[in-house]
């Protein structure tokens, strides 16, 4: 018998990095696992296992409204948008995205030598105005443009429809795509209706397993492959497919929990964090925007993200930060940056995301060491 590394009890804020599986899912697994799936195989397992993958296709298509477009499945959100970015068979004179996109966007975008970025507000929204007026600017050029939905640090919602309608009354050459990684299960989405050109989606953001994604498109976007050495997934992506892993986003998405109970928790939480603090001390960021419902990123005066973490994971209490700590390295968060945070605001930011599993009790838990290390530290 395997000996469990894992804690028995612990408390997790931090589904906007990694989520849990629905229970759903993991039904579905302990049933799916127990048989060899690879659709690439001609005998009757194999015809199950493509029926699957077909199957979630068809649904993915349907229940984002884009029936009429391509799902090609990925491992990741990374590789998506990096699909997206690098291996559209056409040039463009131009790229774009803000500087508050999720890193998997702006880096391979960043690296295109006709590249602007857009700036984004105090809130973490793009910047509708300088973005129109860049865009009006280069009216003559073929343009790629890529817009995050809902940002993956504060959970601030841009107004996707808004922009693109904005953006197709004045150009009529350019290609958009949005990493809508947060959105999922949170907000109602109608890729056509939008008027997107690409979409990606991840399905263990919103229930599905580490290992779903998909990359949504017209079909009149042509790809070209990113790894060679097989016909899986029309030519475009070598490799066995994770059908299990990719019959998860359907089975999530069948399945999803009810985000109003987060948003009450989520904002119980903001209730006791400003009675806790002196408000002087505390920003809550993009808290009067349109956020999605399981998302709080705050920042308290004097009180360093490293200094909290370590604190909470000593309780087993495990929460995401707004900096990428590793070997006593500290980089601050490129989002926070384009918001023009100041400098304690950077090094003091917290992200709580919450999930269907958490309770009340977890979250007057969490209130209560935090307001102990805000009274030792004031």
């Amino acid at each position: 018998m395997i000996r469990s590394i894992f804690p028995e009890q612990y408390i997790y804020l931090d589904y906007n990095a990694s989520g849990l599986p629905l229970l759903e899912v993991l039904n579905m697994v302990n049933d799916f696992a127990k048989h060899p799936l690879n659709p690439s195989s001609t005998h009757y397992l194999g015809q199950i296992a493509n029926g699957l993958i077909e199957d979630t296709r068809d649904f993915l298509k349907e229940y984002l409204s884009c029936n009429h477009y391509n799902c090609l499945f990925v491992s990741s959100g990374s590789e998506a948008n990096n699909l997206a970015i690098n291996c559209i068979d056409e040039d463009f004179d131009l790229y774009l995205c803000s500087n508050g996109e999720h890193k998997s966007v702006f880096e391979p975008i960043s690296r295109k030598e006709n590249f602007i970025a857009v700036p984004i507000d105090e809130n973490s929204l793009i910047n509708q105005e300088k973005l129109i007026e860049i865009i009006s600017q280069n009216q003559n050029k073929k343009i790629f443009l890529s817009i995050i939905y809902a940002n993956n640090e504060t959970g601030a919602i841009n107004d996707l429809k808004e922009i693109i309608k904005k953006i197709r009354s004045i150009h009529n050459q350019i290609i958009i795509h949005s990493d809508m990684a947060q959105a999922i299960g949170k907000v109602k989405i109608d890729i056509k209706d939008l008027d997107l050109d690409i979409a990606t989606i991840i399905g263990y953001k919103f229930g599905g397993l580490i290992g779903s994604a998909s990359l949504i498109y017209k079909k009149n976007i042509k790809l070209k492959p990113m790894i060679y050495g097989g016909s899986q997934e029309s030519n475009l992506r070598a490799g066995t497919e994770n059908t299990i892993a990719i019959y998860s986003m359907k089975v999530a998405l069948e399945n999803q929990p009810n985000y109003s109970k987060m948003q009450e928790l989520r904002d119980d939480f903001e209730k006791n964090l400003k009675e806790i603090c002196d408000l002087r001390d505390l920003r809550i960021f993009a808290e009067n925007v349109k956020r999605v419902q399981n998302t709080s990123y705050f920042a308290i005066k004097n009180l360093p993200a490293k200094t909290q973490l370590i604190a909470y994971s000593n309780e087993k209490i495990y929460l995401g930060s707004g900096s990428a700590c590793s070997a006593g390295l500290d980089e601050d968060s490129h989002v926070l940056k384009a918001m023009k945070c100041d400098e304690n605001e950077m090094k003091n930011a917290i992200r709580m995301s919450l999930s269907w599993k958490n309770t009340q009790e977890e979250i007057h838990i969490f209130v209560k060491k935090l307001k102990d290390l805000y009274n030792k530290f004031k």
